[in-house]
């Protein structure tokens, strides 16, 4: 079986597909996004699929150089394709030089399994791109291979001059065709995946629950894919969360959670939730404050800095029994629901002086006598007798200094709150 199929990115801006569908193609792979970004052609390219009943899958390509990264952009891509219904498989794909050299081949394939699993996990098909570079030399294939679908590149420009890899793969980008005068990635797939009915686009199927104008105090999501008021991207765990309307002026909304603004909105992209009754199959929630049990480890197995476990985290976003977890919106770890705790809160308070909830831009501190600087370097002996102000945070880097002059970036559990 060889069904003909292409791959698709914003580089085929305004692509004609019906063109393709002339040319005898009979699937086509979607890339999703880049990095955090979902790709600026998506839903266009999308939506043609589906007018002309194309089965199209996805890809989404990675340029995560470590851990919190990569989360970053995992969450990024679910927020993208959790709603759609592609017959495809949502691919990895990772190729950067940069990736080779910052990463260790455990790490990029922890990255590549655990991308698999959750896409697994949200109920679409999932699989891994990659050239026989990269599957000898930069992943542990033994840890891929039979496990997850593989999309082999290996170009013979001729799709009847098949590749001399062999990987099971199910799908084998061969090269290069030109289709209404634009270059596109060619394939061949040698799967018959079940193609999913698509249902008819009736406006907005992501928020068919719009009211407007809302009232304060109503329960509102937002929209997949919105910025906030002004035009600025939103972290993805938002895409995910329920927020009270605190404020309404025109159609500028401002939404928060449990008092605390989280962003100014506009109505229209805001929705009422099909419930509103808060979801009951956890006891753990986005805007949770929770703590991490004794010597538990990320998802990917990997130990956890020792000031991780004394620390009260937000909880940015839930995926099944996968917890994100960070500080001031950036990500520390994602951490098995079973080994996070909700906080005791007022228990916290006393022992915990240099909290997220504590320290912010423009705190005053002091350093912990004998700490190191961020990156494990000395300090001179009179930093432990100064008072500092926080001038910047990010995640648990915090960078200090005197009369806005940086003296040092420090791990905020090495600081104390004056």
């Amino acid at each position: 079986m060889k069904i003909k199929g292409i791959d698709i990115s914003r580089a085929q801006e305004k692509f004609n597909f019906e063109a393709a569908k002339s040319s005898g193609v009979k699937f086509i792979i979607i890339r999703a996004g880049i990095g955090t970004d979902k790709d600026t052609y998506f839903d266009r390219n999308v939506s043609e699929c589906k007018r002309l009943n194309i089965p199209y899958g996805f890809y989404w390509y990675f340029k995560a150089l470590d851990g919190q990264s990569f989360e970053k952009e995992l969450n990024a891509c679910v927020s993208v394709v959790k709603n759609e219904k592609p017959s495809y498989p949502v691919f990895f794909d990772m190729e950067e030089q940069s990736q080779i050299t910052a990463l260790t081949t455990r790490q990029r394939t922890d990255m590549a399994v655990t991308f698999c699993n959750t896409i697994k996990e949200i109920g679409l098909l999932y699989g891994i791109y990659a050239n026989p570079s990269w599957m000898e030399n930069y992943f542990d294939k033994s840890r891929l291979l039979g496990k997850y679908d593989i999309w082999l590149a290996n170009w013979t420009y001729n799709p009847d001059i098949p590749s001399k890899y062999d990987y099971d793969q199910v799908m084998w980008q061969w090269g290069i065709e030109k289709i209404d005068g634009k270059d596109v990635d060619a394939n061949l797939c040698y799967k018959e995946y079940k193609i999913v009915e698509q249902e008819e686009e009736k406006g907005d199927s992501k928020a068919p629950n719009i009211i407007f104008p809302f009232s304060v105090g109503d329960t509102v999501m937002v929209k997949e894919g919105s910025t906030d008021y002004n035009g600025n991207n939103l972290a993805s765990w938002v895409y995910d969360a329920k927020f009270e309307v605190m404020e309404i002026s025109g159609d500028r909304v401002v939404i928060g959670i449990d008092g605390a603004v989280t962003a100014a909105v506009a109505a229209i992209n805001l929705y009422i939730p099909k419930s509103t009754t808060p979801v009951k199959t956890s006891k753990i929630k986005v805007g949770d404050k929770v703590t991490v049990q004794k010597g538990a480890t990320d998802i990917y197995g990997n130990k956890l800095a020792a000031w991780v476990y004394d620390y009260t985290f937000d909880v940015l976003a839930v995926n099944n029994n996968n917890i994100t977890i960070g500080i001031n919106n950036e990500i520390t770890a994602v951490i098995e629901k079973t080994k996070i705790s909700l906080a005791n809160t007022k228990e916290n308070d006393k022992k915990q002086t240099n909290t997220n909830a504590v320290i912010k831009k423009g705190t005053i501190v002091k350093i912990k006598e004998n700490s190191k600087d961020y990156n494990g370097g000395s300090l001179s002996s009179w930093v432990y007798n100064a008072q500092f102000e926080v001038m910047e945070i990010s995640g648990d880097r915090v960078v200090i200094g005197i009369d806005g002059a940086v003296t040092a970036a420090m791990n905020i559990k090495d600081l104390i709150v004056k």
